[in-house]
């Protein structure tokens, strides 16, 4: 398993995780649905405001297969 990084970090366990990839400034987010990671990009550089975009788009996939 691999180490976590500073630039990583998990909003709900094993379920929704914000990330920053190498050489980029932007917020990444990878949610769990069904099952099955879904990627997407918060298009934000502040950690605030990417963590609230990642909670909002979680829940709206979320609430669309219940």
């Amino acid at each position: 398993m691999s180490n976590k990084k500073e630039s990583t970090h998990q909003l709900i366990h094993r379920n929704l995780t914000l990330y920053q990839r190498e050489h980029s400034a932007v917020w990444q987010c990878r949610y769990k649905v069904d099952n099955k990671w879904i990627r997407a990009t918060t298009k934000e550089t502040q950690l605030d405001l990417a963590v609230n975009k990642a909670k909002k788009a979680s829940e709206c996939i979320k609430g669309l297969f219940i």
